[in-house]
């Protein structure tokens, strides 16, 4: 499965105050931002509610288990890059530098499915209503009615070059930024 992640270069959903455009993943070196194609092996959600002993704030009695804290929602994403791809070698070495870039750069993330025809639906796309309806970055980065998420890549792990294959492969862990919900 194909999937696209695009560093927006804003740092919160407001929409305010966007870093250069060489100062985010996937600048080609000239004047603009692109997405980065993904392949895609697999994808886990990982999501829980924390239980937290801390004080209830404005409460100022003795600690006592309670749900006002939680960790934000992640997906880890099992990935590969094919290293005699029809472009260039250069590129794809390329490709890895800037996907080494996104856990570095400031931006918001998307992650949205790709324009390759693929019948195929993902978690993503099947849980990103709550954040991709209507959400701040269509018309922006992505063509409406688009499902997406927004987040931030905390970290791009176990990247693997093995000899006798021809990919690199790697794990991103993706946390989500969830939009503002009434």
């Amino acid at each position: 499965m194909k999937l696209r992640i695009q560093d927006t270069g804003y740092f919160t959903t407001s929409l305010i105050n966007q870093v250069a455009v060489a100062n985010r993943a996937g600048y080609d070196g000239s004047s603009s931002c692109n997405y980065i194609e993904l392949s895609v092996k697999s994808i886990s959600r990982n999501a829980g509610a924390n239980i937290d002993d801390g004080v209830n704030v404005g409460n100022y009695t003795t600690t006592d288990l309670n749900f006002t804290s939680f960790n934000n929602t992640t997906y880890d994403l099992d990935c590969f890059i094919n290293k005699n791809d029809t472009t260039s070698i250069t590129y794809q070495y390329n490709q890895l530098t800037q996907i080494m870039r996104l856990e570095k750069t400031k931006g918001l993330k998307v992650i949205y499915p790709s324009a390759v025809a693929d019948t195929r639906k993902t978690c993503i796309e099947l849980l990103s209503a709550y954040n991709g309806a209507n959400g701040v970055f269509q018309g922006t980065f992505l063509p409406a009615s688009t499902p997406y998420i927004s987040g931030r890549v905390l970290k791009v792990s176990g990247l693997k070059d093995d000899v006798k294959s021809d990919k690199f492969t790697f794990k991103i862990t993706f946390e989500c930024v969830e939009e503002v919900q009434d």
